[in-house]
């Protein structure tokens, strides 16, 4: 069993591109978070946090506790972030630039050279061509050790690229219910796969003549503290493809915990904030990728329609199809969902040849 201040570190699942300067490099940005586990606040506060009278079934309780592990620990400033990727016959070791900042955030870039690539690739003969290559990361110092199992895929300058959202599009959320009901599904109900998504998500795959090389992209106005959770959910239970999540930082105030965590749900349940955070982290990855084409997946509860528009504005012919789930019933008539097709809640695309 771990201890309550065992410290723990997160390198996120990320992705390579061909810079544009011809360098033969592959350049891969990475985020890493170190932090420290510390004691939860007292069951009577944390029952409040999604339920103005406190009461909760015991099961239901230990799931909030489980979710709200990753929001209490104590963020480590300071630290440096190390890496090898596993079976490397040189045993190449890399190191992010800096470190980790007073969030216990990391956020660099750093460069694989096309040799140690093909070396890599060679050590690790699942990965092949727009595979993940794995890797082991650590940090040490006064506050202990901590090591992360993680990956790096190389996405090849042309392809196929799907950026999904993942509340109310892969996951279901109750955006449109409102506050109480996001907290609920998010914080103390297992998770729940939107019905047919899995499934379209498989046929984009199969239906593409170069399926190794389609990579995907969960943009999510979801706290990064909640990634863990996430990412076990999608990809482990419920099968969703392997690929790069992309969040947004959020801080909770200890001193005020209750209004501080409840004011989580307000994220979840969308805001400029959000909408801004996913133009410009999509925005981001379509910049690397000229020469990829993009099928961009979200739904109606939140403003993935205009985010999309937008995007389509700046991007043009990248954008190959927006899908949107209808999670508000607007019909197909709805202006905000034109041009695009509308997949109804079962995952059924509404537009004659929208598969």
């Amino acid at each position: 069993m771990p201890t309550l201040f065992e410290k723990k570190l997160t390198f996120y699942p990320t992705y390579g591109y061909r810079p544009q300067d011809g360098s033969g490099v592959w350049r891969i940005p990475a985020r890493a978070w170190v932090r420290n586990e510390r004691p939860m606040p007292p069951d009577s506060v944390i029952r409040l946090c999604v339920d103005e009278e406190g009461e909760l079934s015991e099961k239901l309780f230990l799931r909030l506790k489980e979710c709200v592990r990753d929001f209490v620990a104590r963020d480590n400033e300071g630290e440096e972030v190390r890496f090898t990727f596993d079976g490397d016959p040189a045993r190449e070791k890399f190191r992010l630039r800096g470190e980790t900042d007073g969030n216990g955030i990391i956020i660099e870039e750093f460069d694989l050279p096309d040799e140690a690539a093909g070396r890599i690739i060679a050590a690790q003969p699942d990965a092949g061509r727009g595979g993940w290559l794995k890797l082991t990361a650590e940090t040490s110092g006064l506050s202990g050790k901590a090591t992360s199992s993680s990956a790096v895929r190389l996405t090849e300058p042309h392809g196929l690229s799907v950026v999904s959202d993942i509340d109310d599009t892969v996951k279901v959320t109750e955006v449109p219910a409102g506050k109480r009901a996001v907290l609920r599904r998010t914080f103390l109900m297992d998770y729940e796969e939107a019905e047919g998504m899995r499934e379209r998500y498989q046929k984009i795959l199969e239906r593409n003549p170069d399926f190794d090389n389609v990579a995907f992209h969960y943009v999510s106005g979801s706290p990064w503290q909640l990634f863990r959770l996430l990412h076990e959910f999608l990809v482990g239970t419920a099968g969703f493809p392997a690929g790069t999540f992309h969040m947004k930082g959020v801080n909770v105030d200890l001193e005020d915990f209750v209004s501080s965590f409840r004011d989580i749900g307000k994220l979840l349940a969308g805001s400029e904030d959000t909408e801004r955070q996913k133009r410009e982290q999509i925005s981001e990855v379509m910049r690397r990728f000229p020469g990829r084409k993009f099928i961009l997946i979200g739904d109606s509860g939140e403003r993935d329609p205009e985010v999309f528009r937008w995007l389509k504005g700046q991007f043009g012919d990248q954008v190959a199809k927006i899908y949107i789930r209808d999670v508000t019933e607007l019909g197909e008539g709805a202006e905000r969902l034109g041009g695009m097709l509308r997949l109804d809640t079962r995952g059924v695309c509404l537009q004659e040849g929208g598969d």
